[in-house]
């Protein structure tokens, strides 16, 4: 219907397409993936000499990006800038999110030190994003920088970066960085979150470290932190091993203690 009607007013006589109507076309037609479409409309601006905007730009970049494309949107970030568009808040998104998508992390962090650098402030998914991206990487100085970011910019208040680094190094398997986190913290008279205790014991189970799990879990104890939930988490990390007499001893424990099982 969008295309439609667009093909329609190229008809009348009085009215010549603009750069917003353009960029309404290409961003229907991205929402749509029909990809080979947004090249034909992208063709027709530079032969309608037709200025493109930072949005439509972006539009592209977006459009690249979701097409796992990354060659094509770095080109049109690229082209971008060459055209005397600075990019802004979003296009730098766009450009990020479809470098952590296919883990093209260095240009990913390139790209966001150069944000970085104009002071813009981003959504929280997106510092979330990038952070575990590098953690996957193992890139530690660069989760520390995010964090140090994200607090400066009062992006999250500081104990929330700290769970968010926590989580990162967890779902990325870096435990030893888990933990050298929590001893940071507790050099400087910080504490976690219950939840972020909770992250710790799932990303130990997930590694195999029970034993350094169950110690979490004791502290958790004397500190009334203990829940159905964590006593899942347990049980989960000595299926994964295949010892169901321990996971069975931990859900009757849980019984015992008046946990309601999950």
């Amino acid at each position: 219907m969008g295309l439609r009607v667009f093909n329609w007013l190229k008809l009348k006589d009085e009215y010549s397409h603009t750069m917003r109507t353009y960029n309404t076309m290409l961003h229907i037609a991205r929402e749509a993936k029909e990809f080979p479409f947004v090249k034909k409309l992208v063709e027709e601006m530079d032969e309608c000499g037709i200025q493109k905007d930072v949005n439509t730009w972006t539009i592209i970049i977006n459009h690249y990006g979701k097409a796992r494309k990354i060659s094509e949107a770095l080109l049109a970030f690229e082209n971008m800038k060459r055209c005397g568009c600075e990019p802004d808040a979003v296009s730098y998104g766009a450009i990020i999110c479809s470098l952590c998508s296919t883990i093209n992390r260095d240009i990913a962090m390139q790209s966001y030190n150069d944000m970085a650098r104009n002071d813009m402030v981003q959504d929280v998914r997106l510092y979330k994003m990038v952070m575990n991206c590098m953690a996957r990487s193992g890139d530690i100085a660069a989760v520390s920088l995010l964090g140090n970011d994200m607090i400066r910019l009062s992006v999250m208040p500081e104990k929330c970066v700290h769970g968010c680094m926590l989580k990162s190094f967890c779902i990325s398997g870096s435990i030893e960085e888990a933990l050298e986190l929590i001893r940071e913290l507790k050099s400087k008279d910080l504490d976690l979150e219950p939840e972020n205790y909770e992250t710790l014991v799932r990303g130990l189970c997930k590694a195999g470290r029970i034993t350094d799990a169950l110690e979490i879990v004791d502290i958790m104890k004397r500190r009334d932190m203990v829940d159905g939930r964590v006593h899942g988490i347990i049980i989960n990390g000595y299926l994964g091993r295949n010892d169901v007499d321990r996971a069975l001893e931990v859900f009757q424990c849980m019984k015992e203690s008046g946990c309601v099982p999950t």
